[in-house]
């Protein structure tokens, strides 16, 4: 289940992980990644561990939108945790978060593996229409 995953990653009693590989939703400009709620720690497990954390993604996934890109993260109904919560409590159920391009040794990508600082760059180079971004 995804929520063992760090313990494969962290543990010596496993399967021994070369290193991880997780896909992404969109790259930020600074060489982050935004996916699935869960990736973050398997991120932190990756970088506990001494392994490399590869996103597997396209360069059209950068969005080119914003300077200093926090996203706007989506909130799921509460309904999907606990549908008869009771009254007065909070529920939290984001979608996605963003994996800080610190945590990431490269991106996979069509080009070939490019590390986060060079995302942009390399993107630029690839697809001439983003270079007025």
């Amino acid at each position: 289940v995804d929520s063992a995953s760090s313990m494969f990653i962290i543990s010596h009693n496993q399967p021994d992980v070369d290193a991880i590989i997780i896909g992404c939703d969109e790259i930020t400009r600074d060489g982050s990644a935004i996916n699935k709620i869960g990736s973050l720690d398997i991120s932190l497990a990756a970088k506990y561990a001494g392994k490399p954390l590869y996103v597997a993604t396209s360069l059209l996934k950068l969005d080119l939108s914003a300077e200093d890109f926090e996203p706007v993260i989506e909130l799921r109904d509460a309904h999907e945790v606990w549908e008869d919560a009771p009254d007065g409590l909070e529920i939290a159920n984001p979608a996605f978060e963003k994996v800080p391009h610190s945590l990431i040794t490269g991106f996979i990508t069509e080009v070939g593996v490019v590390v986060p600082q060079e995302v942009l760059i390399r993107a630029k180079d690839n697809y001439p229409w983003m270079k007025g971004y």
